[in-house]
């Protein structure tokens, strides 16, 4: 679901990625998905979220609906408070699709992201 949150790009971020622990064995997960990831060779790049959590968690991430690769997020300072980080991700040439969840917790929420390379 989309949120209002001043600091974010636009005002706006996705919140209800992932699922509580209670809900581990119900089909409630949500998840979020970037499509036309651009990429102009095959090879590595810079993957930077940014992001919202008063806590750390962590998110999945597949890349083409492949190789689960868990990603860890330290608090981003509060829960109103927007903070990056980096990971390095291979993509494949052409447009990828990333997707962000979790089966047994949330997620942070999620502004937006940029890939260099």
């Amino acid at each position: 679901m989309v949120v209002d949150l001043a600091g974010a790009s636009g005002g706006k971020l996705v919140s209800g990625i992932g699922t509580r622990q209670e809900r581990v064995n119900q089909a409630s997960s949500g998840v979020i998905q970037f499509a036309g990831v651009a990429a102009p060779i095959a090879g590595r790049y810079a993957l930077t979220i940014f992001y919202v959590s008063g806590e750390p968690l962590s998110a999945v991430m597949l890349i083409n609906g492949k190789g689960s690769q868990t990603l860890n997020f330290p608090s981003s300072g509060g829960y109103d408070v927007v903070q990056s980080i980096t990971f390095t991700i291979e993509l494949a040439t052409g447009d990828n699709i990333l997707t962000f969840g979790n089966p047994t917790a949330f997620t942070p929420r999620m502004d937006r992201i940029t890939i260099y390379g």
